[in-house]
């Protein structure tokens, strides 16, 4: 199984962990996903959950995700900016969107590096 690792920076670990528990509640992963895709959503949010409590001093926080996670997690953030776009602003959506292109390289790594 792929799994990665990426760094979260501690001045977004509060914008993931709106992020997440907002998307988490979207009504449209009963409605257009299974159980594999909602038990993901739960995975990821319970992770974001326990990295925004440990709150140390430290700069980055690791967050890993299976394979299936990080499907999910992509789509977490597009249904997250689809449904907010209009009220964030340039630097937030950036950051926002950022976080696809970290799950992206780390699974291209993954997968290169498992000569897949």
């Amino acid at each position: 199984m792929i799994n990665v690792t990426f760094g979260v920076a501690k001045q977004n670990l509060e914008v993931l962990h709106r992020i997440i528990n907002e998307a988490a509640g979207y009504g449209i992963w009963s409605v257009f996903y299974g159980d594999e895709e909602i038990a993901a959503v739960e995975s990821i949010k319970s992770k974001v959950e326990a990295m925004h409590k440990e709150q140390p001093e430290k700069q980055s926080y690791p967050l890993e995700l299976n394979f299936k996670e990080c499907q999910v997690f992509k789509k977490i953030i597009v249904f997250y900016l689809t449904n907010n776009f209009k009220s964030l602003s340039r630097g937030e959506f950036e950051t926002i969107s950022d976080f696809i292109l970290f799950v992206d390289d780390s699974l291209a790594f993954e997968l290169e590096d498992n000569g897949i």
